[in-house]
């Protein structure tokens, strides 16, 4: 770490290392070790005024405030009559009835049109109450 890196960070962080970035750390450490004139009058200046930032106390705003603050913040656009908030749930379960529907009607058209494996050509013809030969020889 440069000098200048560390007297950098003075100023955004102030002397107490412990709030400087965690990968800058040990080198703000070994920095300040190397106890430089113009650095430690650097440090104790930051220091003086870490202090005098940390003595002003702030107070919590007052309920007068934080309601005037949420009375002018923007209002959320209202939905319009027709964008209700249950459309996009039915247009999902619309989406997915159609598929189903549409699959179901190309396998019922594969099966009628014997598009499928020849061999179920057998179911298409048999029912539960017809009797299937076992064996392929005897149809």
């Amino acid at each position: 770490m440069t000098a200048e890196q560390f007297d950098e960070y003075l100023d955004l962080y102030g002397a107490d290392l412990r709030r400087w970035p965690p990968g800058d750390y040990a080198a703000a450490c070994r920095m300040a070790e190397q106890a430089l004139p113009d650095l430690q009058a650097r440090i104790a200046q930051t220091r003086g005024l870490d202090a005098w930032l940390d003595a002003d106390p702030v107070a919590a705003p007052g309920l007068a405030l934080v309601n005037d603050i949420l009375a002018g913040a923007p209002k959320a656009p209202e939905r319009p009559w027709w964008q209700p908030g249950w459309l996009w749930p039915a247009g999902m379960a619309g989406v997915g009835l159609a598929g189903s529907l549409a699959g179901a009607m190309l396998v019922s058209l594969l099966l009628q049109h014997s598009l499928l494996v020849p061999a179920l050509d057998r179911i298409e013809r048999g029912t539960a109450f017809s009797a299937i030969p076992m064996e392929w020889s005897v149809e």
